[in-house]
Parts: structure tokens; C-alpha cells; sequence
């Protein structure tokens, strides 16, 4: 997944983050092939980066195995 840029046929999505919003997208030819995904994230705060992972995957009949995160974030 990347941060928002100009690609040709991309999915795009808005998530909210703690301290505000953003977006991410993903080439469509980049998921064309594959059904099923694990997601790996390096920090977790809130989930709002690897829920809107989830969406763009769920959007698009992809299956999400599972989520990899490396270091949580907690108070």
C-alpha cells in the first residue's frame, strides 16, 4: 500500500488516524492476480492504517488471512 500518488486504475481509500486523516491506494493490477493477503504493519495505534488495508481488500472479494504487527502502541 502506498500514501496517495497518480496512478493509472487505482483503488483509493480515507482512513482517520489519531492525529488526523489520510489515504491510501493501491494499483488494482497490483492485487489482479492474488485472492488472498496477510497484512504486515510495523506500528499499530489506532488500526486505522491496516482497517483500511482490510477495506480496500474486502472491496475488492479479496480474503484477509492476517495481521502481522510488529510493535503496539499502547497508553
Amino acid at each position: 500500500m502506498n500514501q496517495k500518488r497518480d496512478y493509472v486504475a487505482s483503488i483509493e481509500k480515507n482512513y482517520g488516524l489519531e492525529y488526523g486523516k489520510d489515504s491510501l491506494s493501491i494499483q488494482d493490477s497490483a492485487i489482479k492476480y492474488f485472492n488472498k493477503f496477510v497484512i504486515v504493519d510495523d506500528l499499530l495505534a489506532t488500526g486505522g492504517t491496516a482497517g483500511c488495508v482490510c477495506d480496500i481488500l474486502k472491496d475488492k472479494n479479496k480474503e484477509v488471512l492476517a495481521l502481522s504487527v510488529i510493535i503496539e502502541l499502547t497508553k
